[in-house]
């Protein structure tokens, strides 16, 4: 079976509400969620207005090692991206890491 340890859960989740808490202020990070023994992270970022990101396809953008695009959310539409498809201002953005740090959007960007 598997082993318990609540201070680690309890520390993981304070952890969590306080990074999602820093994230808010100033940040497109709707959700964070720690996934695989908190070995990864799973974000929901809202898309800005920013040239960068949008209008562009996936191909056409460089990711970051590590960066898993999992899914646009879109007028209540999910779409499972491939390379031709693209961020518009509004859509929200499912990125699956193992990096850390991540607190805008653009920082999944290479």
């Amino acid at each position: 079976g598997s082993v318990i340890y609540p201070k680690q859960i309890v520390a993981d989740q304070i952890v969590q509400y306080v990074r999602a808490l820093k994230n808010s202020e100033g940040s497109n990070v709707e959700t964070l969620y720690k996934i695989a023994d908190g070995r990864a992270e799973a974000l929901e970022f809202k898309v800005g207005n920013d040239p960068t990101l949008c209008n562009h396809t996936f191909a056409d953008l460089k990711f970051k090692k590590n960066v898993l695009i999992a899914a646009i959310v879109r007028e209540h539409q999910i779409i499972t991206p491939r390379g031709s498809d693209f961020m518009l201002p509004g859509d929200n953005v499912i990125v699956i890491t193992t990096n850390t740090g991540f607190n805008d959007l653009k920082d999944i960007l290479a």
